[in-house]
């Protein structure tokens, strides 16, 4: 940001401030009354230009078919898209709390705005992460992550859609990317074993978790994504 010829003004004329003939885009009508499946959500960054190393990023919803462009209704600062509901009507994004400055789990609807906080006292702390919902739709799978010896390991919780409430799985450990398995008992996720030293590279995994918390690798591997 540059700003040239700054001086201070005892009085400014009201026409400065007009903002008369201004064409606006209309972002009121309901982004759901259309095909559904036209619908995508991504984090996209405003600011960020060709050259510049990073910029805050935001949730945003794009119609493939229209083009039309349009932040996540998210009442914080920013989000990070995570999945959408059954219905397509509602989206589930991490966010920031502005309340109480945690990175927490949100139901969004997107024609009405309403947000919803999920997960309870279990999820009310750390970072909340890449919510991945059941094949069955009733159930969502997070990672949560706190301060701890390894500050790569995450906590899954399973958390109930309709009712809010979330539960353990399994023992804290460097996982991410989950993906529900069609059957809902199971997920592909990337599991990884830790450095020897900090010198070291992880030993990256690709790996099923039953929903008893078991681990089982299936070969060497990054970046899943169930089909």
């Amino acid at each position: 940001v540059e700003t040239r010829g700054f001086r201070w003004l005892d009085d400014a004329p009201e026409e400065a401030f007009s903002v008369e003939g201004t064409e606006w885009a209309d972002m009121t009508d309901d982004p759901t009354a259309c095909d559904l499946e036209d619908l995508v959500m991504f984090a996209h960054a405003e600011a960020w230009r060709p050259g510049m190393r990073d910029a805050d990023y935001d949730g945003v919803i794009l119609n493939l078919k229209t083009g039309t462009f349009r932040r996540i209704p998210f009442c914080g600062g920013m989000c990070q898209p995570g999945c959408f509901l059954a219905d397509r009507r509602r989206v589930i994004v991490s966010g920031y709390a502005e309340d109480d400055g945690t990175f927490g789990l949100f139901e969004v609807d997107l024609r009405t705005g309403a947000n919803r906080r999920l997960g309870g006292a279990p999820l009310a702390q750390g970072m909340t992460m890449f919510p991945s919902l059941s094949t069955d739709g009733r159930t969502l799978a997070v990672l949560n992550r706190t301060t701890s010896e390894n500050p790569l390991a995450c906590q899954i919780y399973l958390v109930d859609v309709e009712g809010g409430e979330a539960r353990t799985l399994g023992e804290p450990m460097d996982v991410c990317f989950l993906s529900w398995l069609p059957d809902g008992n199971e997920f592909v996720l990337l599991a990884r074993d830790p450095p020897k030293t900090l010198r070291d590279p992880t030993v990256d995994w690709i790996s099923r978790m039953d929903l008893a918390g078991n681990v089982r690798h299936l070969r060497r591997g990054t970046d899943p994504v169930l089909i």
